[in-house]
């Protein structure tokens, strides 16, 4: 567990680094790109999160800079260019170091820190779940909402299962850990975005009817949930633990309250979001409710498009396009063309079905005329 402190992840970084520019200029351009991915997510992706709370800005322009290099090993490029790009990530990292050379945080920056780590990876999953607990209980559901609690019970013991698996049985390569991330946030997304759309169908009390008449209610469509629930909270699950694992020797034996009391503190605001969210639900009329259900689940699936598409690209399978744009991490929103393409595709799929449904809704409402 020693070896994976900050100083020796970005250490690890480096060597990989070399050996894949070595490998490039003896001509094997598969292994150089293989070595680059894992230089990344075998080392400096598990101190982002502690960097984050140090530099945001720098954290970034490394990650940055080696996606870079690794985008020129992809493109073919010459020897004295990947060098070159090999060069400034070298630069960055050893800002980064810099940053985090000082050993152990002191214990506010511990405390948030560890807050920070599961706000941002736990809020995507609190919300798909609170709104469909709220869904279901809101539609007298109880059997449907037990497969829910199964889908995300099941999700936790399969994080720590899988954290198990690959510390003490197995090698799970860092490629293999996005390659995971990104293929269920894609599924989730297009579940999300599904279950958006059919939620915005059931707006009106004609549709609601056809629904509780239909075999959705029955073992299928609780499975589905279950699924939905499932790959919601486990596709960041061994992610966050790993996260909190380098956060742990980081902090030292000093700050592994502030740890603790940061990740307590964020549970409790998200357990509260969910409250909150149950709550307010009571409140709201049907109509209202599945409305605002539905466009919570979609924008949720854009969200995960984005994620998605970056998790696979940080797992190699796709490569990078830059592009001239804001970023926002938190809505999956990165200055990429092609993760930017995903999402733009799911908005436009939002949009063809929330106008066929319109569509259907005015056909409806003409037929009983």
């Amino acid at each position: 567990l020693q070896q994976r402190g900050p100083q020796a992840l970005i250490d690890y970084s480096r060597s990989t680094l070399q050996s894949s520019l070595a490998a490039y200029r003896a001509g094997d351009r598969e292994q150089a790109y293989d070595l680059s991915v894992g230089a990344y997510l075998e080392g400096f992706e598990l101190v982002e999160s502690a960097l984050d709370n140090l530099d945001a800005v720098q954290r970034k322009t490394t990650e940055r800079a080696l996606m870079a290099y690794r985008q020129a090993l992809q493109d073919g490029a010459s020897v004295a260019q990947a060098a070159q790009a090999l060069e400034q990530a070298r630069v960055e990292l050893d800002k980064s170091a810099a940053l985090l050379a000082d050993g152990a945080m002191d214990g506010s920056l511990s405390f948030f820190a560890s807050l920070l780590i599961l706000l941002r990876e736990g809020l995507e999953a609190i919300l798909v779940l609170a709104a469909i607990l709220a869904f279901l209980r809101n539609t007298g559901q109880p059997q449907a909402l037990r497969s829910v609690h199964v889908g995300w019970g099941l999700a936790l013991l399969a994080g720590l299962a899988t954290w198990a698996v690959a510390a003490y049985l197995i090698d799970i390569s860092g490629a293999q850990r996005e390659l995971l991330e990104g293929a269920t946030a894609l599924f989730a997304s297009a579940v999300l975005l599904w279950v958006g759309v059919w939620m915005h169908d059931c707006r009106h009390a004609a549709a609601w009817q056809d629904y509780i008449n239909s075999s959705l209610v029955g073992g299928g469509g609780r499975f589905g949930f279950a699924v939905l629930a499932f790959f919601s909270v486990y596709r960041e699950l061994f992610e966050v633990i790993l996260f909190y694992e380098t956060l742990w020797l980081q902090a030292g034996p000093q700050g592994h309250g502030a740890v603790l009391a940061g990740a307590a503190a964020a549970l409790v605001l998200l357990l509260g979001l969910a409250w909150a969210i149950l709550r307010g639900s009571r409140r709201l009329p049907l109509a209202t409710f599945f409305g605002v259900n539905a466009v919570l689940l979609c924008l949720l699936s854009v969200v995960f498009a984005g994620h998605g598409v970056a998790a696979l690209q940080e797992a190699g399978v796709l490569g990078t396009r830059p592009v001239a744009f804001f970023e926002f991490d938190w809505l999956g929103i990165h200055a990429d063309a092609w993760s930017l393409s995903a999402q733009g595709l799911a908005l436009a799929a939002i949009a063809l079905l929330y106008g066929r449904s319109r569509l259907a809704e005015r056909h409806r409402v003409a037929a009983l005329d």
